[in-house]
């Protein structure tokens, strides 16, 4: 008799004792599944920070960084040490679109390039070999990482992880052209963009030079880098060595060791859920399979470069935040990026586990009530998997309650410390400062209300277009 559930699908029937295959439909099943959680995930993140609001990165590139008159530094002056041109230019183009009318589109930036990288992960894990059903929970772990939800619920969080974000569609490009002339010309193009976002972007060059070096040769991995090396040097000498961060000593490298811990074990422990020891496991877990040469080699090879990165990243936040103590490198932002890093190393060590599971998996099926084996082992990876989620909305439901928090405090710095008595006036902050100028501070030309509400020019909003706005308002008074 025929197989009715193999037909159209090209795969031969199930035959007893044999391992088991599943149709074709469920194994587009963990993207359609991903997907439809990054559009969750997108829908409750706006939801959250609907009421957060500029912070103090967000001021200073508003108003030393080109849109205040008179007060521009430029694109090149470092920001914290960093060389910060990419976030400067993304800020100056929200700004000219939106003005600081409404934090939302700022934040809105972060929110998408979270997303992006969440699936960018998925298609670079299945071009090196992840199965489809590791690939995706993978990504869900990334995608419901609550304790880095700093890094896409603030909108400052950007010069981190848009450099992530170029470098993991440089490394998916190399992969996926399988090392072409074209390819690597596009992964040097991007290679340069993202050492211009921060010290994350050295931080991702190493993964994308790392992973050319091992599938194509240091000589292919020199050309691609070369360009971005040169680009810093010059950029370090000419602008670099003004607006750092302090000194650095070699005493400071004493602090390495803990601060690898504490990134490593944080990252991949305590903010997956599974605590330092569980993140200690993970780490003995990568070498282990490493060593014995187990999992694709494509995988492997990623896996090993992104733990090498994810060291380096951590030795490069104990140079620049040593006097902060170790605890620093268990912050939002850098956790997120140290787990990115040890993503393909988790699905590496997760496909390894699943393949010597199967093999007794498929021997327990022939066994009286065998068959049920499977059904337990899906349902608590389904319930593990639900009870990360929740713990993820928990991380990102807190650090909404920081930004609210937050919140009056940055307004009280933009609108003087009657910020909740003027905002109240009308939701427009814009009307409402004009409003209480009129009202209770005697404005009666359009000249007295920037002279009066001097907010508004520590904001360069005291453009001509403001003053017809003004005039217009008056005009109605």
């Amino acid at each position: 008799m025929t197989d009715v559930s193999t037909l159209g699908t090209g795969r031969q029937p199930l035959r007893a004792g044999g391992r088991f295959r599943v149709p074709q439909v469920v194994e587009h099943l963990p993207l359609v599944l991903l997907v439809l959680g990054v559009l969750g995930q997108g829908i409750w993140l706006i939801h959250l920070v609907r009421t957060s609001w500029f912070g103090t990165d967000d001021f200073n590139f508003l108003t030393t960084r080109g849109p205040v008159p008179g007060h521009d530094l430029g694109l090149w002056r470092p920001y914290a040490g960093h060389w910060s041109t990419v976030p400067v230019l993304l800020y100056r183009a929200l700004f000219a679109v939106f003005g600081m009318h409404s934090y939302l589109p700022y934040v809105a930036v972060v929110v998408a390039v979270h997303l992006a990288e969440v699936l960018v992960m998925y298609a670079l894990l299945r071009s090196v070999g992840a199965r489809p059903w590791l690939a995706a929970g993978t990504g869900w772990l990334l995608l419901w990482y609550g304790a880095g939800a700093e890094a896409f619920m603030v909108a400052a969080a950007m010069n981190h992880t848009v450099p992530m974000l170029l470098a993991l569609i440089a490394c998916l490009v190399v992969v996926r052209t399988d090392g072409s002339e074209r390819g690597l010309r596009i992964a040097m193009v991007l290679g340069v963009v993202t050492v211009m976002c921060s010290a994350t972007g050295l931080t991702m060059l190493g993964l994308l030079g790392g992973l050319v070096a091992l599938r194509h040769g240091v000589r292919s991995a020199a050309r691609v880098v070369a360009p971005s090396l040169v680009a810093l040097t010059v950029w370090l000498l000419l602008y670099g060595r003004h607006g750092g961060r302090g000194s650095m000593g070699l005493d400071d490298l004493r602090l390495v060791p803990s601060f690898l811990w504490e990134g490593l074990t944080s990252a991949g422990g305590v903010g997956l859920g599974v605590g330092r020891t569980g993140g200690l496991v993970l780490c003995v877990a990568l070498v282990l399979v490493v060593v014995q040469r187990l999992g694709p080699s494509a995988l492997r090879e990623l896996a090993v470069v992104g733990a090498a990165v994810a060291a380096m990243q951590l030795v490069l936040v104990t140079l620049g935040d040593a006097p902060l103590g170790s605890g620093i490198a268990s912050s939002g932002r850098y956790l997120y990026v140290v787990l990115f890093l040890l993503a393909p190393g988790i699905a590496l060590v997760a496909q390894v586990c699943v393949d010597h599971a199967r093999d007794r998996i498929d021997q327990r099926r022939l066994e009286p009530g065998g068959r049920l084996v499977p059904v337990v082992i899906v349902v608590t990876l389904a319930a593990l998997l639900a009870a990360y989620t929740w713990k993820g909305v928990s991380g990102e439901r807190h650090q909404a309650a920081i930004n609210e928090g937050s919140a009056g405090v940055y307004r009280t710095w933009a609108y003087g410390s009657l910020a909740a008595e003027v905002l109240s006036l009308d939701p427009d902050p814009i009307v409402a400062q004009v409003r209480y100028a009129f009202d209770r501070e005697w404005a009666v030309t359009v000249d007295d209300v920037p002279r009066r509400r001097t907010t508004l020019s520590l904001r360069g909003l005291d453009t001509p277009e403001l003053r017809a706005r003004i005039d217009a308002l008056f005009a109605h008074a």
